[in-house]
């Protein structure tokens, strides 16, 4: 991957991760890791360019420097080399962020490619270099490009991922438990402990994440 060697348009680079200090990991493959992005960094120079985020303290925490990069026009990567599903996308598409992201796993499904984001091959380093250095020339040359990802992001979050579209979801889920309860004949003390098991293992976090949020 091509590194700018001086803070030159069109973006600087803010990096989030779970340790971005080699003593603070004790995996030997985050490690190394680390210490090459460091090594990077010192190597060009890039040091006031390369802002670290460190640990987020969950995702009031993690959540915080997304807002502010939306409004400065940046973009959000995630160039994970599989994701299972991405609900750091999903936060940074609700902020009206451009995305790019994985295109092995659950963030290729999340993002139409080119209208609510892009998707990049994390194994093709050179590609996905020059898709990310494209859009945000362009972006800087055309603020309406940026807009127009921006508002395709914030609609695909709208008619996909809403607490709206959850609810139905787990309306759809009642209906089948109706079914089963129909058909199985529960008797009523199953009945409630099935009921109270969903209560903590579903809608309680749920209540607790909405509060926090």
């Amino acid at each position: 991957m091509r590194v700018r060697r001086a803070c030159a348009p069109p973006a600087d680079l803010l990096v989030i991760g779970g340790h971005l200090d080699v003593e603070a990991s004790e995996d030997y493959e985050e490690r190394e890791q680390i210490a090459r992005l460091h090594a990077l960094i010192d190597e060009h120079r890039l040091e006031h360019c390369v802002p670290l985020g460190g640990r987020a303290a969950g995702p009031r925490a993690r959540g915080r420097p997304v807002p502010q990069v939306a409004d400065l026009r940046g973009a959000f990567v995630q160039p994970a080399l599989f994701e299972a599903f991405g609900l750091t996308v999903i936060e940074a598409m609700a902020s009206g962020l451009p995305v790019f992201v994985t295109s092995h796993g659950g963030p290729s499904e999340i993002v139409v490619d080119g209208v609510s984001g892009f998707h990049v091959d994390p194994y093709d380093s050179e590609a996905m270099t020059e898709r990310i250095a494209a859009f945000l020339e362009r972006a800087a040359a055309e603020p309406e490009h940026w807009m127009a990802i921006s508002r395709g992001a914030l609609e695909r979050v709208e008619q996909r991922y809403t607490w709206r579209k959850y609810a139905e979801r787990m309306m759809t889920l009642s209906r089948i438990y109706g079914f089963w309860k129909f058909a199985s004949g529960l008797e009523r003390e199953e009945t409630r402990r099935y009921l109270h098991m969903f209560r903590h293992l579903q809608y309680k976090p749920l209540a607790a994440a909405v509060r926090g949020a």
